[in-house]
């Protein structure tokens, strides 16, 4: 896993399982979007359906609304 997420560009940071919702999710770090799909086409797509959901901080939210009221 570790090789084929560095080949996407994807820093894998935390994996989580829930048994009683068969779910898995990870926490990854990457430039876009379209690498972690990449990433998941060649590991887990396989037999998987994977959901991708952009993330930002709660910091990164309040600097961007510092940013809109100036």
């Amino acid at each position: 896993m570790e090789k084929n997420a560095q080949k996407s560009g994807v820093r894998v940071l935390q994996q989580f399982h829930s048994g009683l919702e068969r779910t898995f999710l990870w926490v990854v770090d990457a430039d876009s979007a379209h690498s972690i799909e990449d990433l998941m086409a060649r590991t887990a797509g396989r037999f998987n359906t994977i959901k991708i959901v952009p993330l930002i901080t709660f910091q990164g939210i309040i600097e961007r609304c510092r940013q809109i009221e100036e």
